[in-house]
Formats: structure tokens, sequence, C-alpha cells
């Protein structure tokens, strides 16, 4: 079934949505928007803080999510 900008398909049970042309023209535009936000944000800050700042968060949330599986919240 085909809607805006995704398709739903249900092949042996197992759905699977992928994107229409018009969701791909979609989300190429608001990538497209969100680099340039980026970047102009981001503009001032060196790449080396970016970089730290990345690996930052990706440690807190592997964290986070190794603690929310031991309590089994996922």
């Amino acid at each position: 079934m085909e809607q805006g900008h995704a398709a739903y398909a249900d092949p042996c049970g197992s759905p699977v949505l992928t994107l229409t042309a018009g969701g791909r023209r979609a989300l190429g535009k608001v990538t497209e928007r969100a680099t340039e936000r980026h970047r102009a944000l981001f503009a001032d800050v060196p790449d080396a803080e970016v970089a730290a700042a990345r690996s930052l968060l990706r440690r807190l949330f592997t964290e986070l999510d190794r603690q929310e599986r031991a309590a089994g919240k996922r």
C-alpha cells in the first residue's frame, strides 16, 4: 500500500516500510537543510571539539542502552 511518502508491504508476515520517490525527494531536501544548518551551527567550533563531543555522546548512549537492557526496559 502506497501512501504519501512511504509504501508499506507485508511480505511473509514481516512488515516493510520503504520510501516512495516523493519520500526520497523529501528526505533529500530535509537532509540538505540539516547539513547546511549543522555547518552553520558548528562553523566556529574546531573539528576536534565536535569529534570529542560526538564520541562522548556515543559512549553515553551506549551506556544508557546497556543499563536499560540490564533493567529489562528494552
